[in-house]
């Protein structure tokens, strides 16, 4: 009798144990085949996106960098890089590459001035003239670079035409008669360089170009209208 509730209490124990198996799913579960159970493991379409990949770059692209911004480089800058490449094109290292360079035009100024004697003996005579008139800021423009300057008497140099008009009309009412109002264009200090060429030319050759150029820190951008 002993041996009898012994087995029976062996057998309860495990019938426990398999259901306890059972019931954590180490056997399985009968949904796990259904289509109901498979659809809620599925992702959620709504939560899918389709990601366009982009094509590698073209080698051959023809693209276009800006140098030094929009406010652009030194003229000298841009005019160093201009006989690097052209050296180099002559050597015939290059297949592609054109550079732009685009002076920066500077607002127009406007001198008062007398027009250029016929000599320094003049020049000289005039300025002691306009001394005992009380024209003390007049300046002899004796070594200017531009020949049809020299021997001129810069009166005042203005940004805008109204105040040189004005300036003119004081120096009248001091008796100078031979002063008049000239506009004058100023040269150019910077200039915006572009550099175009195929994407495999422009990355192997520019670097290289603006290295012999001295302008290998220069910064580059995308042309506008052309990122």
């Amino acid at each position: 009798m002993t041996l009898f509730w012994r087995i029976t209490f062996f057998l309860a124990v495990l019938g426990n144990l398999l259901f306890f198996v059972w019931s954590q799913g180490y056997f399985g579960r009968l949904e796990d085949g259904r289509e109901p159970q498979r659809m809620t493991h599925q992702i959620d379409p709504e939560k899918l996106r389709i990601i366009d990949v982009p094509p590698p770059p073209d080698p051959a692209e023809k693209i276009c960098r800006l140098m030094g911004g929009q406010e652009g480089l030194p003229v000298e800058q841009a005019q160093r890089l201009q006989s690097v490449m052209t050296a180099s094109a002559a050597a015939d290292k290059l297949s592609s590459l054109q550079l732009g360079i685009h002076p920066v035009d500077r607002p127009a100024q406007y001198w008062v001035l007398i027009p250029p004697l016929a000599s320094k003996v003049l020049v000289d005579k005039k300025m002691q003239e306009l001394r005992q008139m009380g024209v003390k800021d007049a300046k002899p423009l004796l070594t200017d670079t531009q020949a049809s300057d020299r021997f001129a008497i810069l009166l005042g140099s203005f940004s805008s035409q109204t105040a040189a008009q004005s300036r003119l009309a004081a120096l009248k009412q001091r008796g100078v008669r031979t002063a008049i109002v000239q506009s004058r264009i100023q040269a150019a200090e910077t200039a915006r360089v572009d550099i175009r060429a195929t994407r495999d030319d422009l990355q192997k050759h520019l670097p290289v170009l603006l290295d012999a150029a001295g302008l290998s820190g220069i910064a580059l951008d995308d042309c506008p209208n052309e990122s």
